[in-house]
């Protein structure tokens, strides 16, 4: 598939905080030091090296910026305290990337659906797109994929919250979110085959 024809999304800069090596954290004189993400939300930090690991594997790729991952599973707090390689980072919610990913999942079905030609060469009328639509990208779709695939294991919720429909939906879009602006320029590439390889084009209106 060309994706020449797509105007590359600007690649993201992800905002970090000054990293703290964790030995580091405990060498300060006050047994009682927090952080201010610690002081203002009462929460610990949370080392989710293998919640970004399992991400990677269920999508087969790779985040060349490990921060942005860890953004898509945020779902404890407005911002959180989260270990990743060793380092202690403020994380926030992942409702932003959620935004992204809903509009560059759009694109990318709706680049699908526009390509596909049945057995006679013909196009899909316009009326089948929102039918694709619903049956794809609507919330109970995408929190029956991710928690078929196992994506629910991954997420940072609050304490004691368990994790549901909406908030797998939410997260879902969030990790295509990030695995977009990770790739950078070849953000439109990269979320068709993230979605290719967990079964989202697996509707009878886009075989091929």
């Amino acid at each position: 598939m060309s994706y020449s024809n797509w105007l590359p999304l600007t690649r993201y800069a992800a905002s970090k905080v000054t990293a703290i090596p964790l030995k580091s954290r405990y060498s300060f004189p006050c047994a009682h030091f927090q952080t201010t993400a610690q002081r203002r939300y009462n929460t610990p930090t949370i080392n989710i090296d293998h919640k970004i690991a399992g991400v990677e594997k269920v999508f087969d790729y790779y985040f060349k910026d490990k921060i942005i991952c860890a953004e898509s599973v945020q779902m404890a707090a407005p911002e959180a305290l989260l270990s990743i390689k060793g380092h202690e980072y403020s994380i926030a919610h992942n409702k932003r990337l959620e935004l992204v990913g809903d509009k560059i999942m759009d694109l990318v079905l709706s680049q699908r659906w526009y390509q596909v030609r049945n057995q006679n060469g013909q196009t899909s009328p316009v009326r089948t797109w929102n039918d694709i639509h619903k049956s794809l990208v609507s919330n109970e779709a995408l929190a029956m994929r991710s928690f078929k695939l196992g994506l629910d294991a991954f997420v940072v919720p609050a304490s004691g919250v368990h994790v549901t429909k909406n908030m797998m939906a939410d997260a879902f879009e969030a990790m295509v979110g990030a695995v977009s602006l990770d790739a950078g320029e070849d953000a439109i590439e990269a979320v068709h085959d993230v979605l290719e390889r967990t079964g989202f084009f697996n509707h009878p209106m886009l075989v091929r």
